[in-house]
């Protein structure tokens, strides 16, 4: 279940760097969210394209400007909507 095992009990940010303009505004905003809201932990959930890996770079980028250091993870869906990898990664 989608809803129980990845967004309960918490915020949920939307993003599509490849159709989006201005992405910067994404690196400060999350900058924002972990300097100011001061989330525990920053998880990435991108599907297995190629474009998706933007927002995963996106994501490292905010870590290394912010001042709080967190744990990032990355969950990657696969084509046919199956997770096919979850791992905390390095910033």
């Amino acid at each position: 279940n989608f809803h129980a095992q990845y967004l309960k009990g918490k915020s949920l940010a939307i993003a599509c760097p490849k159709l989006d303009s201005n992405k910067e505004i994404y690196v400060e905003k999350l900058v924002a969210m972990i300097d100011e809201a001061k989330i525990n932990t920053l998880s990435v959930m991108i599907m297995e394209v190629p474009c998706c890996g933007g927002l995963l770079m996106l994501a490292k980028d905010a870590l290394t400007k912010a001042q709080r250091k967190i744990p990032l993870k990355v969950i990657m869906v696969g084509i046919q909507g199956n997770i096919v990898k979850e791992e905390w990664v390095s910033s």
